[in-house]
């Protein structure tokens, strides 16, 4: 027991040692350590003061760099202020020239406008009175014809009852002498002169009557209509022109509205006249027009004033469309469909699903219609119908 005891001091001490000697070399390392930390602390406080005079001169440097990027802010703010000054004073004084540029413009063209459309009447009006010049030149002559066959004709007959007279007074001769009275002669000659009076009355009265007859029959003695609704009408249609152009004349805004429903008067008036049938009494409203100065429409004239409404407003399908329709009505297939096609563009733009439906069904219906006739045009092609100047106005006067 005491020799484990013993033996247990012995092994307690060497532990004691050895524990010191580890606490020995332990302080030793601290040692170490603590003067290497402290020389880290040195440097770290060296380091710190470079830094600190290094962040002072760098916010010194930014302080000043923010001073020069305030003054050239400045600078360039009142640079760009005065560019965009005399950016806007030039852009204000060209605007204020293509303004006067466009109202001198304006006053050109109308100035065109008007002596095309003075032009166009004068030359209408020309056109009407050759054409009642001609008629009455065509109805002079076949009542001169007439007469000269009447003349001829009474001629002949005065010829052949001269001829008849002769034969009986021949034929009389011989009967004279055997007979040889000369009384009884003298009463038959008074006899045969009565009679042959009394015939040729009766011949030339048949003769006139026959040619009555002939001069009855012609078209050139018209007979005045009872109804007076066609009278009526032109006279509307012409008063309802008149008072859209003098609108047009007198409008200062935008006058695509004024040009739609004059085209509208001007189409309604040519399909009126189209309607009319009967060629006396068509004649009839034309002689009217020339002597009252009414003013008849056309598809050329209805065309013209869709297009001129077209210059106020290139997006309005439905125009597009009426220019399309009174081209069918022409016969011109080829500006019937372009006209037609930029409608159903636009309506497609607008997204209007119903019109381009019924837009897409004349389109199918013209195609249809003119395919074998490609080579067929109207009386008038799209260029007589450009939108340029005189050629535009000239339906309005």
């Amino acid at each position: 027991m005491q020799r484990e005891l013993e033996k247990m001091r012995v092994e307690a001490q060497a532990m004691t040692k050895e524990i010191k000697q580890v606490l020995d070399d332990q302080k030793e390392i601290w040692k170490q350590e603590t003067a290497a930390l402290k020389d880290s602390l040195v440097e770290a406080r060296a380091e710190m003061d470079s830094a600190k005079v290094d962040s002072d001169a760098v916010l010194q440097s930014s302080r000043s760099a923010f001073k020069v990027f305030q003054q050239e802010k400045i600078v360039t703010m009142a640079d760009s202020q005065a560019k965009s000054n005399a950016a806007m004073l030039e852009a204000s004084n060209t605007f204020e020239i293509s303004q006067q540029d466009y109202k001198q413009d304006s006053k050109i063209i109308a100035q065109n406008l008007k002596a095309g459309i003075k032009e166009t009447r004068d030359s209408m009006k020309r056109m009407q009175k050759g054409q009642k010049r001609d008629s009455k030149n065509s109805r002079r002559d076949v009542l001169a014809a007439l007469n000269k066959a009447k003349n001829k004709r009474l001629a002949e007959l005065k010829r052949g009852s001269v001829r008849k007279k002769l034969s009986k007074k021949k034929a009389l001769r011989p009967k004279r002498k055997r007979i040889q009275k000369p009384k009884p002669e003298v009463v038959d000659r008074k006899t045969i002169k009565i009679k042959e009076i009394e015939k040729k009355p009766k011949q030339e009265k048949a003769v006139e009557d026959e040619a009555e007859l002939v001069v009855a029959s012609l078209p050139d003695a018209p007979v005045k209509s009872s109804e007076e609704s066609p009278q009526a009408k032109l006279s509307r249609f012409s008063k309802n022109i008149s008072s859209l152009k003098n609108n047009l004349k007198n409008t200062n805004g935008n006058p695509e509205a004024l040009l739609a429903k004059l085209g509208d008067a001007y189409l309604e008036a040519q399909r009126f006249m189209n309607s009319q049938t009967d060629t006396e009494e068509r004649q009839n409203l034309l002689d009217l027009s020339d002597n009252g100065d009414l003013l008849l429409g056309s598809y050329e004239q209805a065309a013209w004033a869709y297009k001129l409404a077209l210059t106020f407003n290139r997006k309005n399908a439905e125009t597009h469309l009426k220019i399309g329709k009174i081209y069918d009505e022409m016969e011109d297939g080829r500006n019937a469909l372009m006209y037609t096609k930029l409608a159903h563009q636009i309506f497609k733009r607008n997204h209007n699903s119903r019109q381009m439906e019924a837009t897409q069904s004349f389109i199918d219906l013209l195609t249809t219609k003119y395919e074998n006739k490609s080579g067929k045009k109207g009386c008038m092609t799209d260029n007589v119908l450009s939108i340029s100047g005189c050629d535009l106005f000239s339906c309005f006067h």
